[in-house]
This record gives C-alpha cells, structure tokens and sequence, in this order.
C-alpha cells in the first residue's frame, strides 16, 4: 500500500508475486523497492511503481519483478526469519525474528550510483556521507581556482559535474573559480545505468576571511612556477600558497634563493621569516614549488599605480626575481638593457624560456613566440644582470 506522507490519503495498492506471500519488511532506494518475505526466506525485488494522480485506479497495474535484484541467500545462511530491511546503499541489513541477529549483504555493485569522497579545496562544507546530498558553505575564499574531488564507489561509474571545468583539462583534475552564490551539481550514474544520484554543493555569500588563492597570480604547475604575490603578511603568504597546493617558495635576495617550506619546523624557515619580517610587499615575485594537482592562473593582479622602474625589484649582479610593468619584447628589451640586465627568463611549465639580449634573432625566437602579443603587465620574470 502506498500512502501520501501529508495527507495520508491512499495512493495506491499492488499485488506482491505469488511467491511473495508472507512480507514482512520494506525498503527503496527510489528505483527498486525489497519486500523480505518470511514463508520464502528471501527479498523480492520489485520496480518502484509511478504513483497515480488524482483518485487510486480500481484496477491498479501490476508491479513490476526484478527477478536480477532479488537477495536469495537468507535461506540459505539462517536467516530464517528476514523482517525488517534498510540499506545505505552500500550493504543491506536484515533482522532476523528467530535467532534475534541482524544479517547483512552486499548490494550489486552494478546498480550502485553512491559517491565515497566529495571535496573541494579551500571549502568548508561540513563533513561529507554517501547518503547525504546537499551541502552548502557559509562562506567561501572569494576567485580561488579550487580543484573538486568526486570519487565514485565503483570505477566504472560514470561522474558528470556542472560547472564544467575552468582551463577546459580534466588531466590536472576539476577546477572552478569560487564565486559567491555558486551552485556545484555532481551526478553519479551506476555502471549499469540503472541509478543516478545527484550531489549538490551551494556556496556561500560570505567571503571567508584571509586571503584568497588567487593573491597568487600566474598559473602553478607541477613543478616549478614564477608567480607574484598580492601583498600581506607572511601567514597571509603561506595561506595563499597552501590554497595552490604549494609545498615550497623561494625568494631571491641579493642572488641568493631563500627557502620557506609550508609545514616544516621553524628553524627551517627562520631566515624567509626574518627576510619578510614586516610582511610582503604587493607585487613581490616568487618561484613556487608543486607536487599537483596544477591550478591555473586566476586574474592578473591589478596594477594601481606606475611602476618606479620598468622592472620592480632589486636588480643586482646576478640572478634577480622582478616584475615587468608590461610592454612589447622590444619595450622589455630596452627596459632590461637600461638596468645592466643581460638576460631575461619566463618559468613556463617548469621550463625556463630565456631571451638574451644582443643574441641572434634565432636564439630569442621561443620566447618572442610566447610573448607574440606582448608581455602582459606584472608579469614575473628572472633576470640576469653583470651589475652594479
């Protein structure tokens, strides 16, 4: 019998198989429903009908069997007496009225449309089951690029996830930018098609406190990036970075790389902390270290206000991180021969693409490639110079 949960009102009323005549037990996962019948020590499985309109048919349709979905193995354990039924989609459970046991057995992995993790870097929305569906955050780290985890109980499950994927390359993982109001949806449908489960994740309004990702401009790859900074405290420094799946920066100063690794003791990154004591200036470039997922680069950071020199940073006889107020190659040129720099390098996938300045034209052709439409402004680059 099926009934309206409101109103109570009787919806329906359908004849169980003949087999089927001394039920006990009931339980759906919304498209199968398991009837534990006692005389046939066994769960019939029958489709879930489609609830009529309006008033019940005198002559309601007979259900369906789904002889493939029946659990026969009670009678055959000791489960004697099967009574009442509950699955988590994963294992069904059935009580027995004769020894007072609870007994279980494994669903069909075919007909299993469950997830078993759903993340989201950076984001707070509360701790995640298979059985549970909707989640929200109250507030969010406002533009990160965010890299979203569904894992699937069975491999061969298919996963479909809206918004589609930011860079438009599911090899480095599902990556969205985090605006406020978003609302992520993750189907999950059984390796037989049979079953479909929808997760959803709303993101907040609130922007959460701290820096956000993206105060690291430039795109992090597995490897070594050149990014720049946004600006803010060490802490703010480190926040940003763990949010790009950072596991090391380094800054140079005076032709010398200083180290700081996210997580290690403090010893380790005394001399970073005491080099940016007072914190870090906007606009400071630094090489970042990633072991993955890559995250691309969110929007380029704002240039407020003139740069004093072409190249921001301190350029000194060797090897200077700076920043370019942007230009075309030439422009570059002219600015970088100015200073007494003799080369300049961009960190493109963990590749270094230099140009020399006075080289043949051959020689600078890879990088004048990369820049073919100019060299976009806080663009963060390595520098070689003779000094002073």
């Amino acid at each position: 019998f099926a009934y309206d949960l409101e109103t109570g009102a009787l919806l329906g009323e359908y004849e169980l198989a003949d087999a089927n005549s001394d039920p006990h037990g009931i339980w759906s996962d919304g498209v199968t429903v398991w009837v534990s019948d006692h005389g046939a020590k066994r769960l019939f499985a029958y489709r879930l009908p489609a609830l009529p309109e309006g008033e019940p048919p005198e002559e309601p349709p007979a259900l369906e069997r789904v002889v493939a979905e029946d659990f026969e193995e009670p009678g055959r354990v000791g489960n004697n007496s099967p009574r009442g039924i509950w699955s988590d989609g994963a294992v069904m459970y059935v009580a027995d009225a004769n020894d007072g046991r609870v007994y279980t057995y494994n669903m069909p992995d075919a007909i299993d449309a469950r997830l078993v993790t759903l993340t989201l870097s950076g984001v707070d929305f509360g701790e995640f089951s298979p059985l549970r569906y909707d989640y929200a955050s109250e507030t969010i780290p406002h533009g990160n690029i965010a890299t979203l985890t569904a894992t699937p109980a069975q491999s061969d499950a298919s996963v479909h996830i809206e918004p589609a994927d930011h860079d438009g390359d599911l090899s480095n993982g599902h990556h969205l930018r985090l605006l406020p109001g978003l609302e992520i949806t993750i189907t999950v449908i059984s390796p037989d098609g049979s079953r479909e489960r929808v997760y959803r994740v709303l993101l907040g309004d609130e922007e959460a406190a701290g820096p956000s990702a993206s105060c690291l401009s430039g795109a992090v790859d597995v490897g070594f990036s050149l990014v720049v900074f946004g600006g803010g405290s060490l802490d703010d420094l480190v926040s940003c970075a763990e949010g790009r799946h950072v596991t090391a920066l380094y800054a140079l100063s005076e032709g010398e790389y200083v180290s700081y690794f996210p997580g290690a003791p403090e010893f380790v990154n005394r001399p970073f902390g005491e080099l940016f004591a007072e914190g870090v200036s906007a606009l400071t470039p630094l090489v970042v270290r990633s072991e993955g997922p890559a995250t691309p680069a969110p929007a380029t950071p704002a240039v407020t206000e003139p740069f004093a020199m072409c190249l921001r940073g301190e350029v000194g006889e060797g090897f200077s991180l700076v920043v370019y107020e942007g230009g075309s190659v030439a422009d570059l040129e002219a600015c970088a021969a100015g200073l007494g720099v003799t080369a300049v390098y961009a960190l493109v996938e963990g590749e270094y693409v230099p140009y020399f300045l006075g080289a043949p034209e051959f020689v600078n052709a890879p990088f004048r490639a990369l820049f073919a439409d100019g060299v976009p402004a806080a663009t963060p680059l390595t520098v070689r110079g003779d000094g002073p």
